[in-house]
């Protein structure tokens, strides 16, 4: 399928789609891990504290795409889920950008942990906890991009430029992060609120470009 296409699809989606996209995606993810936090199981010894790996954070962290399948389902058919779901495959990056993205986001990562005093994390050999880790982000964190870049910014860039589309976008992605600062086994529970919301909105406005 032809990019043409793909945003031919987008396109019979009303603006009006963005709001109950960011509504379902609160929530539902909002609402599971306020259920982690009420009620986190047997085995733990501190209320609220599960692990990254729990399916109901998993699911949470899926929501952004649960949502926008959801809605291009209930607008477009199965048919129209097809060619939203093609967009994924959609690559058209130029050399300077895929090198930055290969080697300049992980760059900066481990640039942070210098500064912070813990860049031999980065070093650590196959066999250590870091890389099941980093297997486990592969496979949450970019799933929920087939909802924020995938559905939501199109959206946004029929009203805003992409900077002012990026940066809406941007600030919607920090907050909705909120809840898993307040839950104990999480990435961000360890991590301050701040830093992390100004990079959110950073790597917003960069992923648009």
């Amino acid at each position: 399928m032809s990019p043409r296409n793909t945003s031919n699809m987008m396109l019979q989606l009303p603006f009006r789609t963005l709001l109950p996209f960011l509504a379902l995606t609160f929530v539902l993810s909002w609402g599971l891990l306020f259920l982690l936090h009420a009620y986190p199981g047997e085995g733990s010894d501190i209320p609220g504290t599960v692990g990254a790996h729990h399916p109901l954070f998993i699911l949470a962290v899926y929501a952004p795409a649960i949502s926008a399948i959801v809605l291009v389902v209930s607008l477009t058919g199965t048919e129209g889920l097809r060619h939203y779901l093609r967009r994924v495959f959609l690559w058209r990056c130029p050399i300077p950008w895929a090198v930055f993205l290969v080697f300049g986001i992980p760059l900066l990562f481990i640039t942070g942990a210098a500064i912070k005093g813990n860049a031999g994390t980065w070093a650590q050999p196959p066999s250590s906890p870091l890389f099941p880790l980093l297997l486990l982000a592969l496979l949450t964190g970019p799933v929920e991009e087939i909802g924020w870049r995938g559905f939501a910014r199109p959206l946004l860039q029929r009203k805003a430029s992409p900077f002012f589309a990026g940066l809406v976008l941007g600030i919607v992605w920090a907050l909705w992060h909120l809840p898993a600062f307040w839950l104990g086994g999480t990435p961000q529970s360890s991590w301050q609120f701040t830093p992390f919301f100004l990079s959110t909105v950073s790597a917003s406005l960069i992923m648009t470009a």
